[in-house]
């Protein structure tokens, strides 16, 4: 893996958890918030240790949990978390059109980049925009 594509993915990576972070010390959250955020936390820092060691097998099992926690965070209702979710799914999304390709992948494969996935990604961050609107107006 490129040196940038390692310093784009930990950025986005570090600069999503922040707001996951903020929302377990600082704001008040049902169960499912606080077990979501966990658990997006404890694999993203998995996911940077590898990304560091450089361990493709481990990477490749943990690019699973990426639409795994997207779809999860469909049934969150803390709008900083939804925001936290619908910001990574959105830099996906336009990371695969400025690199014609899944930056976590190899130049030859193509897991994760498929027109179905990209559909479902829309599909996904209409459905998460949605949802933070809702959520910010009942507040």
């Amino acid at each position: 893996m490129l040196l940038k594509d390692k310093l784009k993915l930990s950025s986005l990576t570090l600069f999503v958890d922040l707001g996951f972070i903020y929302g377990l010390c600082c704001q008040k959250l049902n169960i499912y918030d606080k077990v979501f955020s966990v658990c997006t936390l404890s694999t993203h820092s998995i996911f940077l240790y590898y990304l560091y060691k450089r361990n493709k097998k481990k990477l490749d099992l943990l690019h699973c949990f990426i639409p795994i926690l997207l779809i999860g965070s469909t049934r969150l209702t803390h709008p900083l978390l939804i925001f936290s979710s619908l910001t990574l799914l959105s830099a996906i999304q336009i990371l695969w059109v400025i690199e014609e390709r899944c930056i976590l992948n190899d130049s030859k494969d193509t897991w994760g980049f498929t027109k179905s996935i990209q559909i479902s990604a829309i599909l996904l961050t209409i459905l998460l925009s949605v949802k933070l609107g809702y959520n910010i107006q009942k507040m």
